[in-house]
């Protein structure tokens, strides 16, 4: 089992790669094995759920022939850690949504005119927005190059070709992202730096 890699940057941030679960526990083993100087200072611990999080104290606080207790080390997601550090995101879907459903329905853009009787149509244009807000939000996750060429005004899809009949998302996003001032990009790299 090789030992994880070890990135420390400026503001003391560490992040382990590691090739499996057990080696990373041994890297924080070995990383928190000298106690702080303050004994009321935490270590962040961030996971990808509270099924790694529990299994990670667990593995930290010992095993069958050295039980104890894993003290000192707080745990968050990812989501909770940009949310604490960042504030509300208003490209969250649950709060995009509202955005997107005034300006699909109230707008007078004629990109948004499918998307327009579509919504007029619908039962529930809530829930439709709110797909719409979740499908940005995987957008922003998985395809950025393509946002970022939506917001240059190009009306791609993801392998470069035109949107045709599906060009209203790209002009939709380019909307949210003039009434929200910034791109989740944007919001991104603005955070970046202020933990840089």
């Amino acid at each position: 089992m090789s030992a994880p890699d070890l990135v420390t940057t400026a503001t003391g941030l560490r992040v382990h790669h590691a090739p499996t679960a057990e080696a990373l526990v041994a890297g924080l083993r070995e990383c928190w094995a000298e106690l702080p100087a303050d004994v009321f200072d935490f270590d962040l611990a961030v996971v990808p759920g509270p099924g790694f999080q529990r299994w990670l104290s667990q593995q930290l606080a010992g095993d069958a022939d050295r039980p104890g207790i894993c003290a000192g080390v707080e745990f968050s997601t990812l989501p909770a850690l940009v949310h604490r550090l960042a504030g509300d995101d208003p490209w969250q879907p649950q709060r995009l949504v509202w955005s997107l459903q005034r300006l699909a329905l109230t707008g007078d853009d004629p990109g948004l005119a499918d998307l327009r009787r579509h919504l007029a149509a619908s039962r529930e244009p809530y829930s439709a927005c709110l797909r719409i807000a979740r499908q940005f939000a995987g957008y922003a996750t998985h395809r950025p190059a393509m946002l970022a060429a939506w917001a240059a005004g190009h009306d791609v899809a993801p392998d470069g070709s035109p949107l045709g009949e599906h060009a209203w998302q790209a002009t939709l996003w380019r909307q949210v992202a003039g009434e929200l001032g910034g791109t989740p990009a944007e919001a991104r790299g603005s955070l970046l730096a202020r933990l840089r």
